[in-house]
């Protein structure tokens, strides 16, 4: 990776996507995120997200 020349931009995202994951530690529990783990967060996101577009009134007449 380090001033590797890509033939394609989906490689590129492909292997910095890898790196982030090989390095990231997405089962640590995290002081600053209230002592979850990275992918708790994410999913109660989602969930939040999910159900708040679910509860918006229909914008259509």
């Amino acid at each position: 990776m380090n001033r590797k020349v890509y033939s394609a931009r989906d490689h590129a995202i492909r292997d910095v996507t890898a790196r982030i994951e090989s390095r990231c530690d997405r089962k640590r529990l995290h002081s600053a995120i209230d002592y979850q783990t990275p992918d708790q967060v994410d999913t109660g996101w989602r969930q939040q997200h999910k159900a708040a577009a679910r509860d918006q009134p229909s914008t259509t007449a």
